[in-house]
């Protein structure tokens, strides 16, 4: 039994070394295939690379071509502009002479095609054909722009009025006849000439109160106003009653010659207080 193991053994130690030596020839062999086709991936690149380098050289080579070609069509377009200018004049020299009118667009598309007809760049058509275009186009624009602002100035012309010459006869200006009038310092005269405050400096302020009713029949909005009011009239008709109290005899009288209604001493309290005298302004003369 012994004997049979170790016979056993022997053989698989023997057929051991067989197998790594087979494994480390296909190692071998796979390793070389790899550097193979590194290698073979390597030339492809390059290649390619130097193909690209070839059609970059001709793309800066067409570029420039396509440069030189853009200037020559701008130098032929600016030369058919000014050969357009000239046919459109001298065909208006004709359509005065002879009475027969040739709308530009017509004129443009007959030049296009007698180019088209000599053979001439398609390039340069292109560019006439869109140039035409665009024109026609900006035409149109400038036609609406120009109806509406005819419309903005008739709606300008029907909102003004012109103005009167000259000032009303009952001094009222209407907004929409005169301009507006703007005279405070006519006012504040009026004011101070017509309803003299007694007893009291003439250069202080006057201040104004008024309240205006603006209630409408129907609910509509009342857009804002301003105005200016011409106020030549006394506010109140009724002349103030002044009433001043003195201790002495002779300023009684010049009170009174002055426009005070009541003039005296103590006696003139007893008149108030029973309501027989009502004054509106009172004024004291100290002792």
């Amino acid at each position: 039994m012994r004997r049979k193991r170790n016979m056993s053994q022997m053989k698989e130690q023997n057929k051991t070394p067989g197998k790594v030596l087979n494994k480390m020839e296909i190692s071998n062999q796979s390793d070389a295939e790899f550097k193979t086709q590194v290698i073979k991936l390597l030339k492809e690149l390059g290649e390619t690379f130097k193909g690209l380098s070839e059609t970059f050289r001709e793309l800066k080579k067409t570029s420039k071509e396509l440069s030189k070609n853009i200037n020559n069509i701008k130098k032929y377009q600016s030369e058919m502009k000014d050969a357009l200018t000239e046919i459109e004049n001298n065909l208006q020299e004709l359509n005065s002479r002879v009475g027969i009118v040739f709308p530009r667009w017509l004129i443009r598309h007959l030049f296009i095609l007698v180019l088209h007809a000599f053979r001439c760049p398609t390039d340069i058509l292109l560019l006439l054909l869109l140039g035409s275009l665009t024109r026609k186009q900006n035409k149109k624009k400038g036609v609406k722009e120009k109806a509406s602002n005819e419309k903005q100035d008739e709606i300008e012309k029907i909102k003004s009025h012109p103005f009167m010459e000259g000032e009303p006869e009952d001094d009222v200006y209407l907004k929409h006849l005169y301009p507006r009038q703007i005279y405070v310092k006519k006012v504040i005269h009026l004011l101070k000439k017509f309803q003299i405050l007694d007893y009291t400096n003439p250069k202080q302020g006057i201040y104004l109160d008024l309240t205006l009713d603006m209630a409408l029949g129907k609910k509509k909005k009342v857009e804002p106003f301003s105005s200016v009011l011409s106020l030549p009239y006394p506010l109140v008709s009724e002349i103030n009653k002044v009433a001043v109290f003195t201790w002495n005899a002779s300023e009684i009288k010049i009170s009174e010659e002055n426009g005070a209604l009541f003039a005296g001493g103590t006696n003139l309290i007893q008149e108030i207080l029973d309501g027989e005298i009502k004054p509106d302004f009172y004024v004291l003369f100290q002792k």
